[in-house]
């Protein structure tokens, strides 16, 4: 009669990883749990059924999974006692603490690497945020200085107006005068000079 790993371990009080772990001793399996493969030693006990369900697609919609029946003869090739049991389930339940402690371990640097992108995006977007204000900064000031110019201006303008007006424009308009003035003496004294030349050379 075949049975499955679980039927052949309950006779003994083991579960089915346990009696997987016993069958891999005894070198009628080979891998790791959840990827068992049958040894050559196996073929004479093992029964192999293939199924699948599912029309193809996405691989939840598309089960593939083997079962593997025993022939119950194989025990008779097995020796199992107390100490055997107690030393397979220690085994056990240490493989099963290692595969925990890696996925902890692949979850925690799979977090880390999530924190570290999102970190590294709110720096690369704080430095953006920078640059932007550092580009602004200058146009802030000259608007600013530009305002203020023109206020003091404003401010300054009434001050200046009176300077020009009652200062500075009378100012260069009597020097301009007094240019204008020294020209036309000195245009009319060569005109005469040239006039008494002409009168002696006649």
């Amino acid at each position: 009669m075949k049975k499955s790993a679980k039927r052949l371990g309950e006779e003994f009080n083991l579960t089915a990883q346990e009696m997987n772990h016993l069958l891999k001793e005894e070198g009628f399996l080979s891998g790791e749990p959840g990827d068992y493969s049958p040894t050559e030693k196996a073929k004479e006990y093992l029964k192999e059924d293939h199924y699948h369900r599912g029309t193809g697609g996405y691989s939840h919609y598309n089960r593939y999974w083997t079962e593997r029946n025993w022939d119950e003869s194989i025990m008779d090739n097995i020796e199992i006692d107390a100490d055997r049991k107690r030393e397979i389930r220690e085994a056990v339940s240490l493989e099963r603490k290692v595969r925990k402690e890696a996925r902890q371990k692949e979850e925690r640097e799979k977090e880390r690497h999530y924190y570290e992108r999102e970190n590294e995006q709110a720096i690369s977007v704080e430095s953006r945020d920078e640059e932007d204000k550092g580009s602004v900064l200058p146009v802030v000031l000259l608007v600013a200085a530009v305002a203020a110019a023109g206020y003091g201006i404003h401010k300054v303008s009434p001050y200046v107006k009176k300077w020009w007006n009652e200062t500075a424009f009378p100012k260069m308009k009597e020097t301009w005068g007094s240019i204008r003035g020294k020209e036309t003496n000195v245009g009319r004294n060569e005109i005469n000079e040239e006039n008494e030349g002409l009168e002696e050379g006649e």
